[in-house]
């Protein structure tokens, strides 16, 4: 009954090899790790968060070689690897991925940036590590990256913002570079802050994909300022989209990629209809070539411009694309509404409504 209560959602499914189905889960009470030969029956290799329950989300699992991967998070930035599945052992990697430390502005002292592994990728023969980062405000940013474009502290969304992530890569699982992040060799800096200001705040890696040989990876920005970029040898990134300055600035995530049938496909949250009326739902967009300038909006409504009332305000329903995949010759996407959750009446109304109540993800199939 307790897992019932506190498996909060399945953060990643990873099929190994075609013999086992894992899943891992975010869990308040700390993360686990499942394991199905079928899909219907499950055994729990893992549970409590490796023995510390503040570990509480397994966002991504892969094979590297002889041993599976997991990264974990949320107590600092850490790496599971076992050799048969069932056991898992902590990787002491060299360096630690909490060896960057960044000031926490509430107390003036270095704490560790690194909080969580978001995404595992094998490429060019190397197991590359993303991260997500520390919640800090603009004012503590100044105190790490010594640069003029920190937003205005003052700016009422997001307070505080998050600091921006790291990049790592392997070629045993237990040596590490960091290729992306504070002081590294490449300068590429926090979330490429030295190599373009403009995306101080990408605090999360939040997907990414294998597209034509070469390797991408989606933001989340805090500051409605989310890119993707690529690299085709694995330290040095260009920038190919910019969403904001497409106009399309409240796609703060580009929460899932997928390359199929030769194109690459991506997919958005729009968090922007609770903060603007005229902005629209989830959106997917696509590129033949993933170059700069390539990519077009498929979608742009949350598929079918079906709405909810939220407060008395009138939003897309579905707000985020959670999860892409390709089966049996389609594309799959299943989506994400808001949350139901209790929520404050607007002004001079009083009690509580519903937010979101009874209406429910969605999952689209895409036809010729």
């Amino acid at each position: 009954m307790i897992l019932v209560l506190f498996l909060i959602g399945i953060r990643c499914l990873y099929n190994d090899r075609d013999m086992y189905l894992y899943a891992s889960s975010l869990n308040l009470q700390g993360a686990q790790i499942l394991r199905s030969t079928d899909g219907e029956i499950w055994e729990t290799l893992l549970k409590n968060g490796f023995g510390d329950k503040r570990n509480t989300t397994i966002r991504c699992i892969t094979r590297f070689r002889e041993y599976l991967y997991a990264g974990m998070g949320n107590n600092g930035a850490k790496l599971y690897r076992s050799i048969d599945g069932s056991n898992w052992t902590q990787v002491y990697t060299n360096p630690s991925f909490e060896s960057t430390k960044v000031v926490d502005p509430e107390t003036n002292n270095e704490v560790i940036n690194n909080v969580m592994i978001g995404e595992l990728k094998v490429f060019n023969g190397y197991l590359y590590a993303f991260t997500w980062t520390m919640d800090i405000d603009p004012k503590a940013l100044k105190k790490i990256i010594d640069i003029d474009d920190v937003p205005n502290p003052n700016t009422p969304y997001f307070p505080p913002t998050p600091g921006a992530f790291e990049v790592w890569r392997s070629h045993d699982g237990v040596n590490w570079e960091k290729v992306v992040g504070k002081n590294d060799i490449y300068d590429n800096g926090l979330g490429f802050c030295f190599y373009d200001h403009e995306n101080l705040h990408n605090d999360a890696v939040t997907s990414v994909t294998i597209f034509k040989g070469q390797l991408y990876l989606g933001t989340a920005n805090s500051w409605k300022k989310s890119s993707i970029w690529r690299t085709s040898e694995g330290t040095h990134w260009e920038k190919v989209l910019d969403f904001f300055k497409l106009g399309e600035e409240y796609n703060y995530y580009i929460w899932r990629m997928i390359s199929f049938n030769n194109r690459l496909f991506i997919g958005t949250m729009n968090t922007g209809p609770s903060l603007d009326s005229d902005s629209t739902g989830a959106q997917i967009w696509v590129s033949d070539s993933g170059e700069t300038g390539s990519f077009t909006n498929l979608i742009h409504n949350g598929f079918d411009g079906e709405t909810i009332t939220v407060m008395d305000r009138i939003i897309p329903k579905n707000i985020g694309i959670r999860c892409i995949t390709e089966f049996n010759g389609h594309l799959f996407v299943g989506t994400a509404t808001i949350f139901s959750i209790p929520v404050q009446k607007s002004k001079g109304k009083r009690g509580m409504t519903i937010a979101g109540k009874n209406i429910g993800c969605e999952i689209w199939k895409m036809v010729p």
